[in-house]
């Protein structure tokens, strides 16, 4: 199984996010946009593992608390390959991403060594239209603050060709 660490969002952010990725569908020749339910942020990425075990146990032991999140701002990587919503830069989500990553190693789980760098991506494989305007998405998204209570386990499957995420464990911060 494929598994990655996850913060999810509320149904007014979600559908705030998905709306952007409307427009980045709008203004493009090509996109794949995420679908409405897998709009997340990931703080790790395992990927393929036997079983969720080592990382169910990893994630018991997370300590943190509750903390604001501020969604802000559009950027892509590698010239639209990847078109994502920004975070403020906001240190509880670093030092959470940091405990989440500590230990799922020191439970002997593998993970992802790229440095952590905080997104929640809205679309992938992006060609633009001539006439995009990065700005339309700024505007969409204004600025939106959620508050980060709990981190989730996430299975990823392809399911008849449609990416699809699996909630395998939830852990409540605090």
């Amino acid at each position: 199984m494929r598994l990655f660490v996850a913060v999810n969002f509320d149904k007014a952010t979600v559908d705030k996010l998905y709306s952007c990725g409307q427009i980045i569908k709008a203004n493009s020749i090509s996109a794949n946009v995420s679908h409405r339910e897998n709009l997340h942020l990931t703080l790790a990425f395992i990927g393929e593992v036997p079983s969720a075990k080592r990382a169910i146990d990893a994630l018991q032991r997370v300590n943190a608390s509750p903390f604001e999140l501020t969604v802000e701002g559009y950027g892509e990587f590698g010239k639209g390959s990847v078109c994502f919503a920004k975070t403020k830069r906001c240190h509880e989500l670093s030092i959470l991403a940091d405990n989440v990553r500590n230990s799922l190693r020191c439970n002997g789980v593998s993970i992802d060594t790229k440095p952590f760098k905080p997104h929640i991506t809205l679309a992938r494989q992006f060609e633009a239209l001539p006439h995009f305007d990065k700005s339309e998405i700024e505007k969409a998204l204004g600025t939106n603050t959620v508050e980060v209570k709990e981190i989730s386990l996430l299975r990823s499957d392809r399911i008849n060709g449609r990416l699809t995420y699996t909630e395998v464990f939830k852990r409540t911060l605090g």
